[in-house]
């Protein structure tokens, strides 16, 4: 017959919790909060606490109470991030060292200037909550679902990095090599007065080596 743990090991002192999350744990790489971020779950937190710390199902509280456990210690989910490449050819290296260079060398160039320049996933028009919030006392409604859209935008950002000056451009075109001409000609008339001293541009494109 099994023995029940004594109350005073309920896993509300943390420590125990401390002791499996911990290990698994990293800062929080910006440095913007006191959070850790875990890899591991509330369910696989519970049940380690009974295969490794020897605590009895029965005693121990609900996944939920766990994860608000480990987030009163400072514990939280990290989203998995979509960072390993599928492949890397060996050319990888050289090519970064010299889009590193000529990135560095526009930079210290008073005519040339560098620009970055992507397109954004469509974003879709109309009465849609898009999680946003509101302080209103009566908050704005929207659609229980977000389908039918009045219209899709695909938005456009042209991003200077020696100044972190940023223009989006919205536009219900397909991002073809037209659109992204259209988008830069209209960019270079609102703001060429502010590069009067400009004669050429780098353009920085997310294309993969």
């Amino acid at each position: 017959m099994a023995t029940r743990i004594p109350k005073k090991r309920c896993p509300n002192s943390g420590e125990d919790i401390r002791s499996i999350v911990g290990p698994k744990s990293q800062t929080d790489p910006n440095f913007q909060t006191s959070l850790m971020y875990t890899r591991i779950t509330a369910k696989a937190v519970r049940q380690a606490l009974i295969d490794e710390k020897g605590y009895i199902d029965d005693e121990l509280p609900c996944e939920n109470t766990i994860r608000n456990i480990c987030y009163r210690l400072g514990y939280q989910m990290k989203r998995i991030q979509k960072t390993k490449p599928l492949k890397k050819i060996p050319e990888t290296n050289a090519i970064f060292e010299n889009v590193n260079k000529v990135n560095h060398q526009s930079d210290e160039d008073p005519e040339t200037l560098r620009i970055s320049i992507d397109a954004k996933a469509k974003v879709n028009i109309g009465e849609f909550s898009r999680g946003g919030k509101s302080r209103e006392e009566e908050p704005e409604e929207a659609l229980d679902h977000d389908m039918n859209p009045d219209i899709k935008m695909v938005p456009f950002g042209i991003f200077e990095p020696t100044t972190d000056h940023l223009s989006i451009v919205f536009s219900t075109s397909v991002e073809t090599s037209d659109f992204v001409v259209d988008c830069l000609e209209l960019w270079w008339e609102e703001n060429k007065e502010r590069h009067a001293d400009i004669r050429k541009l780098v353009i920085n494109l997310d294309n993969g080596p």
